[in-house]
């Protein structure tokens, strides 16, 4: 971002100093892109994709992801997870996903320490190789994460859309027919109202296009007890499920119909 995003109104910055900078062995500067993680595609198949989305930042889309994550793994099923949209920040979404029930980044004291065998939480940086899904063209980003995607050989991906469902980069990989190919569920984490689930339904079924996907909700309409009559409502008039992100066992039942399927 521009640097002086935080800086003090009344201290404007008026000198930046370098202190160094990364370079390959012919002196020329690196980029993050020349980070990218190159992976050979693998066959289609037997990966079960799990995309999550919602209605904006903040409203519990990493929570979910994290509880469902953890039961996946702790269920013994080889699973991974992968933020594809936003902006870099791998210590507060991919490392919480992989943490499991660890307090968040930003309040752990000492090491944590993950071994690269068992790095299951990646980002778009590692995808691309931008900081940003803004950093370049939606095509180009769209390509580089199916090909990543596509290079994850596990029985269950998860991938979380940053942002909101109509994000200009989201809408981009979700009109892809690549990038749809990858997922069988679709989990929104939708505002707590039946207008919000069934306009979110709508906007899937018939905007998107996507009438093939399995289709629930999440976040505090599958979690406040003073949603259940919601729940309920939604369950009966559109069949459709709310997902507790608590309950481990549910989670898991409702993954394994999928995976039947």
């Amino acid at each position: 971002g521009f640097v002086n995003a935080r800086w003090p109104v009344d201290r404007p910055i008026t000198h930046l100093e370098v202190l160094g900078t990364l370079v390959d062995d012919d002196g020329r500067p690196l980029t993050t892109r020349d980070f990218r993680m190159e992976r050979p595609p693998v066959p289609q198949g037997r990966t079960h994709g799990v995309l999550v989305a919602g209605a904006g930042m903040e409203v519990g889309k990493t929570t979910f992801c994290a509880s469902f994550f953890k039961a996946v793994r702790e269920a013994g099923t080889d699973a991974s997870y992968h933020k594809v949209t936003g902006t870099s920040c791998f210590l507060s979404d991919p490392v919480r996903v992989q943490a499991g029930d660890r307090p968040t980044p930003d309040t752990w004291e000492g090491e944590y320490v993950i071994a690269p065998e068992d790095l299951r939480a990646t980002d778009f940086v590692d995808a691309c190789g931008v900081p940003s899904d803004m950093s370049v063209d939606a095509a180009a980003f769209v390509a580089d994460t199916c090909r990543f995607l596509q290079s994850e050989p596990r029985e269950v991906l998860l991938a979380e859309l940053a942002d909101s469902l109509h994000h200009r980069t989201n809408l981009s990989l979700l009109a892809s027919a690549a990038f749809r190919s990858h997922f069988r569920d679709l989990i929104y984490v939708v505002d707590p109202s039946v207008d919000a689930a069934r306009n979110a339904e709508h906007f899937v079924r018939d905007i998107l296009g996507w009438r093939d996907v399995r289709l629930a909700f999440a976040g505090r309409i599958a979690t406040s007890p003073e949603h259940a009559s919601t729940r309920r409502e939604i369950r009966a008039r559109f069949d459709l499920p709310c997902l507790d992100h608590t309950d481990a066992g549910a989670m898991l039942t409702w993954l394994s119909e999928g995976r039947a399927l």
